[in-house]
């Protein structure tokens, strides 16, 4: 399923990226729904967050690694667009690195209400 539209249903996939910014982004950011990514709007590689979830990034139980970037192998991947590839077949986990708020790349604040709100 597709976290970001619940009515959407995606190929049964591993998704992941060719570009550590994005995977660290998605552990700590992206499991939450409290941003994404847009290089029109944003500029760089676009990653913003919602305003009304800034404050959390400064609570102290997110100062500790609140997430894991897994390394995997890459022989069943496929491109699926910019720096998205997907692996439709099991894959082979080759090591992992706990991330914290501190690994992120930079960030933009969008002042947009989060598009929950628009259900």
């Amino acid at each position: 399923m597709n976290a970001a539209y619940p009515d959407r249903v995606e190929e049964a996939a591993v998704y992941a990226s060719d570009d550590i910014d994005y995977s660290i982004f998605m552990a700590i950011i992206g499991k939450r729904q409290w941003g994404g990514w847009n290089k029109k709007q944003f500029g760089g590689k676009g990653f913003y967050i919602y305003e009304e979830f800034e404050e959390y990034l400064n609570l102290s139980q997110y100062e500790e690694p609140t997430g894991t970037v897994y390394f995997l192998g890459g022989d069943s991947f496929e491109q699926k667009a910019g720096h998205e590839w997907h692996s439709r077949s099991p894959v082979r986990v080759l090591g992992s690195l706990a991330v914290g708020v501190q690994d992120l790349p930079q960030i933009a604040i969008n002042p947009a209400r989060h598009p929950y709100h628009f259900r």
